[in-house]
């Protein structure tokens, strides 16, 4: 058989390989081998999905200093996120962040502010930060049946991490209030 007519039907085979291959789950690379028997690829294409997401053990996490927002009784603090691994990293997305008070017994996830993020790299010392709002309990709250609810630690989680660090908790008592009311405790998506 010439070589002309070998390659024709080598490519007539891939094609109804390809057709097949969405039935019956098999991947390009299978197709193509499946279509040329006994030729090797000369290279293989990869694909590099850059740096690893930002382990939360290689970050060092920190809260900034509180400042008041416009409404009543309700703080903005900045949790900083500074990449102390051996190697560039990234994060996109919201930190975990739950309010663990009681001994132990109460724990709150925070809510998360809806918006657009994207990807940030960080390489070995620089930061990303999300900003915490959170509302303090006032006197009228305190005196209520509830009373203040003072967290003792806050759990953090980096985007796209599993393990968590816990930091204490010195920001005062927190009102846990919804989101939708627009006197919320929530966190931001990390950003420069």
């Amino acid at each position: 058989m010439n070589t002309k007519r070998a390659t024709g039907r080598r490519a007539g085979w891939g094609k109804r390989l390809a057709l097949l291959a969405p039935v019956t789950g098999l991947t390009a690379a299978a197709v193509a081998v499946a279509a040329l028997p006994g030729q090797a690829f000369g290279s293989t294409v990869s694909r590099s999905a850059g740096p690893a997401h930002c382990a939360t053990k290689d970050l060092r996490i920190d809260f900034g200093k509180p400042v008041a927002t416009r409404t009543a009784y309700q703080r903005r603090v900045q949790v900083t996120l500074v990449n102390e691994g051996r190697s560039t990293c990234r994060m996109s997305g919201y930190p975990g962040l739950d309010l663990v008070g009681d001994g132990g017994q109460l724990r709150l996830p925070v809510a998360r502010a809806a918006q657009r993020y994207g990807t940030i790299t960080l390489a070995r010392g620089q930061h990303a930060s999300s900003a915490l709002t959170y509302l303090l309990e006032t006197p009228r709250e305190i005196q209520g049946e509830l009373g203040a609810w003072g967290p003792s630690t806050a759990v953090v989680t980096a985007p796209g991490s599993v393990s968590h660090q816990n930091l204490a908790w010195r920001l005062g008592p927190v009102y846990w209030l919804s989101i939708k009311s627009g006197r919320g405790t929530y966190l931001s998506a990390v950003g420069r």
